[in-house]
């Protein structure tokens, strides 16, 4: 893979024509403003899903910060953390209904309140994105499974008991159905706030994209 460094590789998923595999790494920092930092054990609370063609000596981050395309501030952790950017994994190519275009649906921290600290990762909250694979028009929340109040009757449903404030669940795509274009979703508690028994869930749901535009340039 070329000088393309990262302490970590995680295959996650493939094209539907096998044309590529999609990794999550920590080996891209995806924040705006060129900023760079070490690969250490650390910065794996700040992977990125990537995307790999064999035969191509380089990685492209589908997750990578854009103001047209991915748009986010600082995450929550303290400085100078607060400026890699978050994470985002488990990655998985596909077509989604009534779309001709390739889509990535990928797990992301974006958006989470209280927004992701990589210090407190019992406080946790992953949901599912989705990017064109092209990147030419804006990524969008395909979920909202993760709530702020402990009294919502979809988390009083699990047989355990979560010790935070605010449930923290972890939204991951795992395959797509090429039948319908529907996308299968495993939601699993997070390990490090929630107490009781393994219990994670399959959802399947019908991500839509609105409108497809070319987003502005950078």
């Amino acid at each position: 893979m070329g000088t393309v460094i990262g302490a970590g590789y995680e295959p996650t998923g493939f094209a539907p024509d096998d044309t590529s595999i999609n990794l999550a790494t920590d080996a891209f920092f995806s924040e705006d403003g060129g900023k760079t930092y070490s690969v250490e054990l650390y910065s794996q609370a700040f992977v990125d899903a990537t995307l790999w063609q064999p035969g191509v000596p380089a990685l492209a981050d589908m997750s990578a910060y854009d103001r047209g395309v991915y748009p986010h501030g600082p995450n929550g952790s303290p400085a100078p953390f607060n400026s890699y950017g978050y994470w985002e994994e488990m990655a998985v190519p596909g077509f989604p209904e009534r779309s001709t275009r390739e889509w990535l649906a990928f797990s992301s921290s974006v958006n989470s309140s209280p927004p992701y600290d990589a210090v407190h990762l019992d406080q946790m909250q992953l949901e599912t994105w989705m990017v064109p694979y092209d990147r030419q028009s804006p990524a969008f929340q395909a979920t909202h499974f993760n709530s702020t109040d402990t009294t919502d009757t979809y988390y009083q449903s699990w047989p355990g008991s979560f010790s935070t404030v605010a449930a923290r669940v972890w939204v991951s795509p795992t395959s797509w159905d090429a039948a319908d274009g529907g996308l299968y979703v495993m939601v699993a508690p997070n390990a490090l706030s929630y107490s009781g028994p393994p219990s994670n869930r399959i959802y399947k749901i019908y991500p839509r994209p609105t409108v497809e535009r070319r987003p502005p340039r950078r």
